[in-house]
């Protein structure tokens, strides 16, 4: 492949030159792998630098919803319990309101009593008066 003929023997500084050019190939060839291979290595190097920085991104994440779904539970726990303390602030006041309708019914009933009694305690003592004037004037 080189260009000489097998059939003619070689001279020691042919067979050297014929050496020293594989030599140089080889070295080409080990220079060329050397080059891949750190090639392949930085490459490597880039992909596991943008792992850990996606795992980090991921873990940070990770952590911030857990945070929130913590909070998202005490922000339920305490609307909830705002809820309920409205209902029992709604059950009062719709209990204080009937007892002031009742005590409202209640209150005009007594009023109306208290006329009466009155009206009929003026009449007896307009009766008694008049018949006190009458027996002085007897």
């Amino acid at each position: 492949s080189s260009g000489i003929n097998a059939e003619w023997p070689l001279r020691p500084g042919d067979k050297l030159n014929i050496n020293e050019q594989k030599f140089l190939e080889i070295q080409d060839v080990l220079q060329e792998a050397e080059q891949k291979n750190e090639s392949v290595i930085k490459e490597k190097h880039n992909l596991e630098r943008k792992l850990k920085t996606e795992i980090n991104l991921a873990k940070n994440e990770a952590e911030r919803l857990c945070k929130e779904r913590e909070e998202t539970k005490a922000e339920v726990e305490r609307l909830t319990l705002a809820e309920q303390e409205l209902a029992q602030v709604r059950s009062a006041l719709y209990n204080a309101e009937s007892k002031r309708f009742e005590n409202s019914t209640l209150y005009r009933e007594l009023q109306c009593h208290l006329r009466t009694t009155y009206r009929k305690e003026r009449e007896q003592y307009n009766v008694k008066k008049a018949a006190a004037d009458r027996q002085l004037e007897e």
